[in-house]
This record gives structure tokens, sequence and C-alpha cells, in this order.
């Protein structure tokens, strides 16, 4: 099973959405690993691997039982640092498609994330790429 720690979570948030046309291209892995390098809390571990450990994660168990391991945080902070690097990741590519805004809203779900704050996660990250 894939880990349980909040940088396992953190990446399987950035990963699961570059996944979400079931192909991730290296420009899309760029931009993951420019994302952790802004990350204080990625920035001491083996980065690669645990984007490695994340893509075999998604692809043993398919996206849906991989949104679902998400359900099993307890920490509200944690729930939305995943979200905000979840939509920070869809806007990799300039755009976000209706497969990544399906795992976002799945993902929300999964977390129990009150309605109120995920609009508001969604205006704010919004406003970062407009």
């Amino acid at each position: 099973m894939y880990g349980t720690t909040f940088e396992d979570y953190m990446v399987l948030a950035m990963e699961i959405i570059i996944a979400a046309d079931c192909k991730i291209d290296e420009k899309e892995i760029d931009g993951i690993m420019a994302m952790g390098k802004t990350i204080p809390r990625l920035q001491n571990i083996d980065f690669n691997k645990k984007i490695s450990e994340a893509i075999n994660f998604i692809i043993s168990v398919g996206h849906e039982k991989a949104i679902q391991h998400f359900a099993k945080i307890t920490d509200e902070k944690l729930k939305k640092i995943c979200l905000i690097l979840a939509i920070e990741s869809a806007y990799l590519n300039n755009d976000v498609n209706d497969d990544e805004e399906n795992i976002i809203a799945k993902l929300a779900s999964v977390m129990n994330i009150d309605d109120e704050i995920f609009n508001q996660i969604i205006d704010v990250v919004t406003w970062k790429f407009e």
C-alpha cells in the first residue's frame, strides 16, 4: 500500500491530477519538480523517488482507488494542502480539463472538505493563474 505521510499525500495529490488523462508528459513532470522545490516540506526528501512511488501507486490501483486513499487523511491542514496542490497541478498545462475538474471535486468530497472552503480554495488558486 502507498504511504501515509504528509509528503506521500502531497506528492500523490500533484501526481493524481497530471495522470488524469492517463498519460504523463515531461512538461508535467518538470512542473511537479519545480513545484516541489518551492515547498519546504518536500525539499528534504527524495522527490524523484516519491514521484515514482505515486505514479506506480496510481497505475497499480487506478484513479478511483488512489482518490479514495485521501479519505484516510484526518489532518485538516493536510487536506487543504493536498487540494491546493492538486488544483495547482491541473494548471501546469495552462488549462484545467474536465477529467482534472472531476478528480479535484472527488478529492474534495472524499476528504470531506466543506463546500465554502472548497470554493474559496478554487477562487484563490484560479486568481493565481489568471
